[in-house]
């Protein structure tokens, strides 16, 4: 959750129980300029339905609490209107109360869009506006806004046209130039510290700015006297790498329905310290029988896994806010090192859990650990990177408001002579659609092939931007560092 904070003024999401005073607001501020029609009324005032597919944000005054203006920006079911395409990111029903005008809501809640159009990548915000809204129309011009002409298409049912504008984002423009961000998960390369050293290592000297490390539980015997192998976990092997690299980004797979939520965020924390910034977090859920069979728990269905990552990462997210970035004060004269002012207490009560914060670890370096996930399991914009291993996936991840989208691809190079060629081609084709691309190679030779005719096309593209020695892995996915949600502004 994004908390933009100005003044005594504050824009967070809305919560439930304020739903019907925010549809009031939001009726007030509309019938105060507008005659409205039935059916139009009807949608200002179903703000749960709106929450529902797409995300409401209130501007709270934070000394009184009041309720002040309003603002829906896409969530997982988004874009929320007609205007919106790729790389843009659209806002509706922009409101603010009669009584609180003059304040700078207005200004206050378009930033936040701004804000939150720059924190996912987009290169541009865009919206639509009725012809009669002269007074947003001026709103929007001295934030630089432009008039979208190609895309007022839509005719209102008295004849007029519904006006667009646009803003261009200098962050999201960057962002489409720079190419794709590479990442790598090395698999059965990287069970053991040998191989941990070896490949890490090349991938980091080949330019990749994330290797991710799968899973690797032990293995059942296969026959009489067999031994089960076991397999080194990926958040140890992760932990292995983190002082042999200096600037590719670490992260192993630790699942969320085989792990308790606090341990989980607190290793996480510490690979970030650890690291320096440059930790990350392949979010799973396995749900079958034999997956919980070593916790003793029943199967899951989808939509009980799915959940339980939810939780776990909004756990996470609170967990690694509730220490403030200057918690630690090491007074030596005093024996003073933490504030525990500073220190906030998070309450979660999920399904199968409660957690009492705040966490055990110190705020992580990059203030959140980098978030991914495969786009199945539904994590919207609670990730920072959704993992997509098929074409059709790509449009839903960006209508989930992701802020970065990784294509996940297979890698077999060493099968017939033209592979590597092929492979160049649509990682190339691919950067017009995606932010970076994971790739899973099968071998060692496959690594040399990638090295020696895959990297080097994709350089000469300028595609291939290798992240610079002392960067976090945020500032190398373009990703800014998230503001503590527990922080009080000074």
């Amino acid at each position: 959750m994004i908390v933009f904070v100005t003044s005594t003024l504050q824009v967070r999401r809305i919560r439930r129980e304020e739903y019907d005073a925010v549809a009031q607001l939001t009726l007030a501020a509309y019938e105060n300029d507008y005659q409205l029609d039935p059916d139009y009324r009807e949608r200002l005032l179903d703000v749960a339905g709106w929450d529902r597919d797409h995300q409401v944000w209130v501007a709270e005054d934070v000394t009184s609490g009041e309720l002040l203006g309003a603002v829906t920006t896409p969530g997982e079911n988004g874009p929320v209107g007609r205007v919106a395409r790729h790389n843009d990111l659209d806002f509706r029903l922009l409101a603010v109360a009669p009584g609180a005008r003059r304040r700078g809501v207005g200004r206050l809640l378009v930033e936040h869009v701004i804000e939150l159009a720059r924190a996912r990548g987009r290169a541009r915000v865009v919206m639509n506006s009725g012809p009669q809204m002269t007074g947003a129309h001026a709103l929007y011009a001295r934030l630089g806004f432009r008039r979208l002409h190609e895309r007022e298409t839509h005719v209102l049912d008295d004849g007029r046209v519904l006006y667009a504008f646009a803003l261009d984002l200098d962050g999201g423009a960057a962002q489409e130039a720079r190419g794709l961000v590479l990442a790598v998960e090395l698999g059965a390369l990287t069970r053991d510290a040998a191989g941990v050293r070896t490949w890490v290592r090349w991938a980091e000297e080949e330019g990749f700015a994330l290797v991710t490390f799968a899973d690797a539980p032990a293995s059942a015997p296969t026959g009489v006297g067999a031994a089960a192998e076991v397999g080194v976990d990926a958040g140890t092997r992760a932990s292995y790498a983190a002082l042999l690299t200096d600037r590719i980004g670490l992260a192993p797979t630790l699942p969320v329905t085989t792990a308790e939520p606090f341990h989980l965020a607190t290793q996480l924390a510490s690979l970030d310290h650890a690291t320096d910034g440059r930790a990350g977090w392949i979010v799973t859920a396995p749900d079958s029988t034999a997956a919980l069979a070593t916790v003793g728990s029943p199967a899951l269905t989808t939509d009980q896994a799915r959940q339980e990552a939810r939780d776990a990462v909004e756990v996470a997210h609170r967990l690694w806010d509730s220490w403030q970035d200057d918690a630690i004060v090491k007074d030596v004269a005093t024996g003073r090192f933490v504030a525990s002012d500073r220190l906030h207490r998070v309450d979660f009560e999920g399904a199968t859990y409660d957690i009492v914060g705040p966490l055990i670890t110190p705020r992580p370096p990059q203030g959140q650990v980098v978030v991914i996930a495969d786009v199945a399991l539904g994590l919207g914009d609670a990730a920072d990177i959704a993992l997509v291993p098929d074409p059709d996936g790509i449009e839903r991840a960006h209508a989930s408001g992701v802020a970065r989208i990784f294509a996940d691809l297979q890698v077999d190079l060493d099968d017939r002579p033209d592979a590597a060629e092929e492979l160049a081609g649509r990682l190339i084709r691919l950067a017009e659609t995606v932010d970076g691309v994971r790739l899973h190679p099968t071998s060692a030779a496959d690594l040399a092939i990638l090295a020696a005719q895959v990297l080097p096309r994709l350089r000469e593209a300028g595609l291939h931007r290798p992240p610079v020695p002392g960067s976090t892995l945020r500032e190398s996915l373009g990703l800014r560092r998230p503001a503590n949600r527990y922080a009080v502004p000074a």
